[in-house]
């Protein structure tokens, strides 16, 4: 039997994780204050296989970056505050970063990872990586074929990567809840 503690811990520890690792790629992207160290550096947490959520992570075996995908989609229903970074203004061009993607609504103050987001964190200090974000968007992956994450886009002129990360309605339940 699952308790609600171990699991909001859990998933609470995978939040703070992916926090480290967005700040850290941010700084490194921006040559700030210690920018010098690789987001990769820093260890995803050990979670207690007795939560859903690391029962889940463990019985899918994800890597740290199909986990850093599932956080990034997680944190605007759990932590909103986690992805204000991106609201970081440019200085050349006094608007937002277009690399860091991202989107708002009017109903939520908050800012919506996309599939551009998810690109940006794996591959800001590697372009090479940017294929792994492809790999863990594409349809074949087991996000897609499970129906847990997707890439909703508004307009069909935008590019698919401009769609936002999306956890589905029941997964997200379920993860949170059992």
């Amino acid at each position: 039997m699952y308790s609600h503690t171990q699991n909001l811990d859990a998933l609470y520890r995978e939040l703070d994780w992916s926090v480290a690792v967005i700040d850290q790629v941010v700084s490194r992207y921006l040559k700030q204050d210690g920018h010098e160290q690789s987001a990769e550096e820093i260890p995803a947490p050990e979670l207690d296989p007795e939560s859903i959520y690391g029962c889940q992570i463990q019985d899918w075996q994800l890597d740290r970056h199909e986990r850093l995908a599932l956080a990034l989609a997680l944190a605007p229903h759990l932590r909103p505050e986690a992805l204000d970074i991106f609201f970081g203004v440019n200085g050349v061009s006094g608007r937002g970063f277009t690399e860091f993607g991202g989107h708002t609504e009017k109903a939520f103050n908050g800012f919506l990872p996309t599939g551009q987001t998810l690109a940006f964190l794996l591959s800001a200090n590697d372009p090479l990586s940017r294929l792994e974000a492809l790999r863990i968007l594409s349809p074949q992956h087991r996000f897609a074929a499970q129906q847990l994450l997707t890439l909703e886009r508004s307009d069909d002129k935008v590019p698919l990567m401009a769609g936002v990360l999306s956890m589905s309605e029941q997964w997200l339940h379920y993860l949170l809840t059992g």
